[in-house]
Protein backbone atom coordinates (compact mmCIF):
# COMPACT_ATOMS: atom_id res chain seq x y z
CA UNK A 1 0.00 0.00 0.00
CA UNK A 2 1.17 3.54 -0.73
CA UNK A 3 2.83 5.06 2.36
CA UNK A 4 0.57 8.16 2.26
CA UNK A 5 -2.56 6.05 1.93
CA UNK A 6 -1.43 3.90 4.85
CA UNK A 7 -1.11 7.00 7.06
CA UNK A 8 -4.54 8.19 5.95
CA UNK A 9 -6.06 4.77 6.74
CA UNK A 10 -4.41 4.77 10.19
CA UNK A 11 -5.71 8.29 10.88
CA UNK A 12 -9.25 7.41 9.80
CA UNK A 13 -9.28 4.24 11.91
CA UNK A 14 -8.10 6.22 14.97
CA UNK A 15 -10.55 9.07 14.39
CA UNK A 16 -13.46 7.71 16.45
CA UNK A 17 -11.22 7.23 19.49
CA UNK A 18 -9.84 10.77 19.59
CA UNK A 19 -11.16 12.50 22.76
CA UNK A 20 -12.59 15.61 21.10
CA UNK A 21 -13.91 13.85 17.99
CA UNK A 22 -17.46 13.54 19.30
CA UNK A 23 -17.61 17.27 20.04
CA UNK A 24 -16.52 18.17 16.53
CA UNK A 25 -18.70 15.46 14.95
CA UNK A 26 -21.72 16.68 16.92
CA UNK A 27 -21.19 20.25 15.73
CA UNK A 28 -20.70 19.11 12.12
CA UNK A 29 -23.80 16.95 12.35
CA UNK A 30 -25.88 19.90 13.61
CA UNK A 31 -24.59 22.10 10.77
CA UNK A 32 -25.49 19.40 8.24
CA UNK A 33 -28.93 19.02 9.84
CA UNK A 34 -29.39 22.79 9.69
CA UNK A 35 -28.56 22.79 5.98
CA UNK A 36 -31.11 20.04 5.39
CA UNK A 37 -33.78 21.94 7.32
CA UNK A 38 -32.98 25.18 5.49
CA UNK A 39 -33.08 23.45 2.10
CA UNK A 40 -36.31 21.70 3.05
CA UNK A 41 -37.93 24.95 4.18
CA UNK A 42 -36.91 26.66 0.93
CA UNK A 43 -38.45 23.83 -1.07
CA UNK A 44 -41.68 24.12 0.91
CA UNK A 45 -41.71 27.89 0.27
CA UNK A 46 -40.95 27.37 -3.46
CA UNK A 47 -42.38 23.93 -4.34
CA UNK A 48 -42.70 24.69 -8.06
CA UNK A 49 -38.98 25.45 -8.33
CA UNK A 50 -38.11 22.31 -6.38
CA UNK A 51 -40.36 20.18 -8.59
CA UNK A 52 -38.85 21.79 -11.70
CA UNK A 53 -35.36 20.93 -10.46
CA UNK A 54 -36.47 17.34 -9.84
CA UNK A 55 -37.64 17.21 -13.46
CA UNK A 56 -34.41 18.81 -14.71
CA UNK A 57 -32.34 16.29 -12.77
CA UNK A 58 -34.40 13.52 -14.40
CA UNK A 59 -36.04 12.27 -11.20
CA UNK A 60 -39.57 12.82 -12.51
CA UNK A 61 -40.96 13.13 -16.01
CA UNK A 62 -43.46 15.86 -15.14
CA UNK A 63 -43.02 18.52 -12.45
CA UNK A 64 -45.91 18.85 -10.02
CA UNK A 65 -46.14 21.09 -6.97
CA UNK A 66 -46.71 18.22 -4.54
CA UNK A 67 -43.30 16.80 -5.48
CA UNK A 68 -41.61 19.99 -4.32
CA UNK A 69 -43.53 19.86 -1.05
CA UNK A 70 -42.66 16.17 -0.60
CA UNK A 71 -38.91 16.74 -1.07
CA UNK A 72 -39.05 19.76 1.25
CA UNK A 73 -40.90 17.87 3.97
CA UNK A 74 -38.50 14.92 3.67
CA UNK A 75 -35.42 17.16 4.03
CA UNK A 76 -36.96 19.12 6.88
CA UNK A 77 -37.96 15.91 8.68
CA UNK A 78 -34.54 14.29 8.30
CA UNK A 79 -32.84 17.46 9.54
CA UNK A 80 -35.14 17.59 12.57
CA UNK A 81 -34.57 13.89 13.31
CA UNK A 82 -30.81 14.45 13.23
CA UNK A 83 -31.16 17.30 15.75
CA UNK A 84 -33.59 15.50 18.07
CA UNK A 85 -31.89 12.10 17.63
CA UNK A 86 -34.67 9.71 18.61
CA UNK A 87 -32.42 7.03 17.13
CA UNK A 88 -28.81 5.97 17.45
CA UNK A 89 -26.42 8.64 16.09
CA UNK A 90 -25.03 6.29 13.43
CA UNK A 91 -28.53 5.88 11.94
CA UNK A 92 -28.86 9.63 11.48
CA UNK A 93 -25.30 9.82 10.14
CA UNK A 94 -25.92 7.09 7.55
CA UNK A 95 -29.25 8.59 6.46
CA UNK A 96 -27.67 12.02 6.09
CA UNK A 97 -24.68 10.55 4.25
CA UNK A 98 -27.07 8.79 1.87
CA UNK A 99 -29.05 11.95 1.11
CA UNK A 100 -25.97 14.12 0.55
CA UNK A 101 -24.26 11.39 -1.53
CA UNK A 102 -27.38 10.97 -3.66
CA UNK A 103 -27.49 14.69 -4.33
CA UNK A 104 -23.77 14.87 -5.14
CA UNK A 105 -24.31 12.01 -7.60
CA UNK A 106 -27.24 13.85 -9.22
CA UNK A 107 -25.19 17.02 -9.67
CA UNK A 108 -22.18 15.09 -11.03
CA UNK A 109 -24.38 13.16 -13.47
CA UNK A 110 -26.16 16.30 -14.68
CA UNK A 111 -22.82 18.06 -15.25
CA UNK A 112 -21.39 15.00 -17.00
CA UNK A 113 -24.41 14.99 -19.32
CA UNK A 114 -23.82 18.68 -20.06
CA UNK A 115 -27.07 19.92 -18.51
CA UNK A 116 -27.40 23.56 -17.54
CA UNK A 117 -30.25 24.69 -15.30
CA UNK A 118 -30.75 26.40 -11.94
CA UNK A 119 -30.15 23.88 -9.17
CA UNK A 120 -32.40 25.55 -6.55
CA UNK A 121 -30.83 23.25 -3.96
CA UNK A 122 -30.72 25.80 -1.16
CA UNK A 123 -33.54 27.97 -2.44
CA UNK A 124 -34.25 30.00 -5.58
CA UNK A 125 -31.10 30.32 -7.65
CA UNK A 126 -30.44 32.41 -10.69
CA UNK A 127 -27.13 30.71 -11.46
CA UNK A 128 -26.99 27.55 -13.52
CA UNK A 129 -25.55 24.23 -12.43
CA UNK A 130 -21.76 24.34 -12.31
CA UNK A 131 -18.78 22.85 -10.52
CA UNK A 132 -19.55 25.02 -7.49
CA UNK A 133 -22.59 23.02 -6.31
CA UNK A 134 -20.69 19.83 -7.12
CA UNK A 135 -17.75 20.88 -4.95
CA UNK A 136 -20.16 21.98 -2.21
CA UNK A 137 -21.98 18.64 -2.41
CA UNK A 138 -18.77 16.63 -2.30
CA UNK A 139 -17.59 18.67 0.70
CA UNK A 140 -20.86 17.87 2.47
CA UNK A 141 -20.39 14.18 1.64
CA UNK A 142 -16.91 14.28 3.22
CA UNK A 143 -18.33 16.05 6.29
CA UNK A 144 -21.05 13.38 6.53
CA UNK A 145 -18.44 10.66 6.19
CA UNK A 146 -16.53 12.18 9.12
CA UNK A 147 -19.73 12.21 11.20
CA UNK A 148 -20.54 8.62 10.19
CA UNK A 149 -17.05 7.45 11.20
CA UNK A 150 -17.31 9.26 14.53
CA UNK A 151 -20.99 8.44 15.13
CA UNK A 152 -20.21 5.81 17.72
CA UNK A 153 -18.79 8.57 19.91
CA UNK A 154 -21.69 11.04 19.57
CA UNK A 155 -23.98 11.06 22.61
CA UNK A 156 -27.69 10.66 21.94
CA UNK A 157 -30.98 10.75 23.79
CA UNK A 158 -31.16 6.97 23.38
CA UNK A 159 -27.76 6.19 24.84
CA UNK A 160 -26.44 9.14 26.91
CA UNK A 161 -23.91 6.86 28.62
CA UNK A 162 -21.94 6.48 25.37
CA UNK A 163 -19.89 9.63 25.89
CA UNK A 164 -16.17 9.09 25.66
CA UNK A 165 -14.45 8.40 28.94
CA UNK A 166 -11.68 10.83 29.69
CA UNK A 167 -9.66 11.72 32.75
CA UNK A 168 -11.14 10.78 36.13
CA UNK A 169 -14.34 9.31 34.65
CA UNK A 170 -12.34 6.81 32.62
CA UNK A 171 -10.49 5.43 35.63
CA UNK A 172 -13.63 5.43 37.82
CA UNK A 173 -15.45 3.04 35.50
Amino acid sequence: MNHGLQHLAEFLSALPSLPSTWYVASIVQFVLAGLLMYAGAEKILHPDLAAGSARNFGLVSRAETWQGYAVGVAELTLGALIVVQPMRPWVAAVLSLGVYSFFAGLVALALWRGKSFPCNCLGPSSSNLSRRPLIRSLTLVVANLFVALAAGRIPSCVAPDKRPRTGATASAR
